[in-house]
């Protein structure tokens, strides 16, 4: 199993810059590739900041600079930094990052920098390979940065990304087991000899990882420790992080050979550290490591305790995620009312103000400035309408886009899932293999043949999550009868009238019916308090027609109260489809939500 280096980055203070001879001085730490032992202090605010963003994973905060106190060549530096932190930071956006790399490639090559050119393109390679997947970009890249290489340490940077490149083809064409040894062990003498720690560090960490799916566990250990050793000139934050991937890999290299026992401990050392404890992610993927060691043991109530407890960090984890997502809605919708009684409230004053510097005029005169003030009032309160209508516009986008990123962090989810769940059933599975292949072990045939058969019926529980098969295969109204069957539970009854089951809708159309419908219904269990709702729908040549009713408390109409996200969606669905969408309170007590589509659209 590959695991990713997840490193920490404390938040920055609001760096200044310092004098022109302090930056020359530290100019030549860049060319060192921050080959510094731990102890040595940076001259460039701007450079420390680049640094401390070149070799990590993961961004806590991005910082701000003014511009116009930078030189040329720092400005390319802060590109790359600010690249960085939309490529690792909180708010994540990969296609600004690429930009900004692309536009610091382009400046450097105006100043004619090398050094700065060779930083620029190793962030596009990375980019290229890990976060777009465009192989032959990163080629592209590779190779203008070998033509850059301006000393040796530069070269091994470049044998190193070769590597890595070469790992990626392999794995994309299924060769999971195929190792490049000869060309790892030879580039670590290499960083041995030249004395490049960090370099060092990292090339063993990734080449523990392949020998580790290779099928050779105890080198990986080796490698992993030997990592760790060598990040130790570095400083204690660097320490750390490196130490739990190396624990996380020893951990599940322990687990391939079956020495639970050994597993466990290492698991244990992991959760002690600082970067364990910042990260509810990392607290989660550990949890269910040690999960599945006390359950190869045979303690499964212990294995059931710490899988729980992966299980609340998981839903903690998610809403730490969606709460920052609601908390910039709220701001934008804070802002917007403020500004709308700032206007209010100025507008009164000088309505005022105007009637009392002319109200000793004549009669004709106030009537005339009265007739005056009210046509101007009257544009005005038009004008604060639309742009009333406009942020109201914003605002709804705003909560569409949220339920957007919502559902990117579900793809997240579901890659991360498939990653830490099923691929390392499979990679288990073809370690038990190699292994009966070889001593003709039967328990290890059978405990492959198990791994394998969850591996399918998780796939398959997942599978029917993103998207329900009765949908896909018998249509728009047995999916919806399937839907409130299970929704229904003691407190609350879904009856559906029965002409749906004649509904055989399919396609994009019945997809974003299927999850409006869905919305509603979700609605209804959650916040209605009723104990029965019913299901109604007909259709004719023209129109699709859907309506659910409820005996709970209704809806409380706010006025000025915008809808929430998952209405906003329910009807950006609907509208996107030429229909409407339409609540009511009924007169007996409930709410009756009603959604019309034209029968063009299927």
């Amino acid at each position: 199993m590959r695991f990713l280096l997840l490193l920490l980055l404390s938040t920055f203070s609001l760096f200044r810059v310092q004098s022109n001879s302090n930056r020359d001085s530290f100019w030549q730490e860049l060319k060192a590739h921050r080959e510094i032992p731990a102890g040595d202090s940076c001259c460039s605010y701007i450079l420390q900041y680049y640094f401390e963003s070149r070799f990590l994973d993961f961004v806590d905060s991005c910082v701000s600079f003014d511009s116009s106190q930078l030189r040329q060549n720092e400005k390319i530096l802060y590109q790359l930094s600010q690249g960085n932190c939309l490529l690792f930071g909180p708010k994540k956006s990969p296609d600004k990052a690429y930009e900004l790399y692309l536009k610091a490639l382009a400046d450097s090559k105006l100043q004619e920098d090398t050094i700065l050119q060779a930083e620029t393109l190793r962030s596009l390679f990375r980019y290229c390979l890990f976060t777009n997947q465009n192989l032959e970009e990163a080629k592209d890249f590779i190779s203008q940065h070998k033509l850059l290489a301006y000393d040796w340490l530069e070269a091994l940077w470049n044998q190193y990304y070769q590597l890595r490149l070469e790992d990626q083809i392999d794995r994309l064409d299924g060769k999971v087991d195929q190792i490049n040894s000869k060309g790892w062990e030879q580039l670590i003498r290499e960083c041995i000899d030249s004395n490049y720690q960090r370099l060092l560090t990292e090339i063993r960490l990734v080449y523990a990882v392949q020998v580790g799916i290779g099928g050779n566990p105890s080198k990986s250990i080796q490698l992993n420790q030997e990592a760790m050793a060598s990040s130790r000139k570095f400083s204690l934050k660097y320490q750390e992080a490196i130490q739990f991937v190396a624990f996380c890999n020893m951990g599940a290299a322990h687990m391939v050979i079956h020495n639970y026992n050994a597993a466990l401990l290492i698991f244990q050392k992991a959760r002690t550290l600082q970067v364990t404890k910042q990260r509810l992610g990392n607290q989660s993927k550990l949890y269910n490591w040690i999960s599945q060691c006390y359950q190869n043991l045979g303690q499964n109530d212990s294995a059931y305790y710490y899988l729980n407890r992966a299980y609340e960090t998981d839903k903690a984890d998610a809403k730490e995620q969606s709460g920052v997502a609601i908390k910039e809605i709220q701001s934008k919708y804070d802002n917007e009312r403020l500004g709308r009684a700032l206007v209010e409230e100025s507008l009164k004053r000088k309505q005022f103000n105007l009637i009392a510097s002319y109200a000793g005029s004549g009669l004709l005169a106030v009537s005339f400035l009265i007739w005056l003030l009210y046509d101007r009032q009257r544009q005005k309160t038009q004008k604060i309408i639309r742009e009333l209508e406009i942020a109201n516009k914003e605002i709804q986008l705003t909560a569409v886009n949220a339920r957007l990123d919502g559902q990117e962090q579900e793809k997240k989810s579901l890659a991360s899932y498939l990653h830490d769940h099923i691929v390392g059933q499979l990679v288990a599975a073809n370690m038990h293999l190699k292994i009966a292949g070889k001593n003709q072990d039967e328990e290890s045939i059978r405990k492959s043949a198990e791994l394998v058969h969850d591996a399918g019926i998780q796939l398959r529980d997942k599978s029917h999550e993103l998207y329900p098969p009765v949908l896909l295969k018998l249509g728009l109204g047995p999916a919806l009868q399937d839907l409130c069957k299970k929704y229904s539970n003691t407190h609350l009854s879904f009856q559906i009238s029965p002409e749906v089951s004649g509904i055989r809708l399919k396609g994009d159309a019945a997809t974003k019916i299927y999850f409006s419908v869905q919305e509603l219904l979700n609605n209804v269990t959650k916040h209605s308090g009723a104990s029965e709702c019913h299901l109604h729908a007909c259709r004719d040549d023209t129109r699709l027609s859907i309506s659910i009713e409820d005996n709970g408390k209704g809806l409380a109409f706010k006025e000025n109260a915008g809808e929430g996200i998952g209405l906003n969606t329910v009807r950006s669905r609907v509208e996107s489809l030429g229909g409407t969408f339409q609540m009511t309170n009924l007169a007996q007590g409930g709410l009756r939500q009603e959604i019309r589509v034209p029968m063009a659209v299927f």
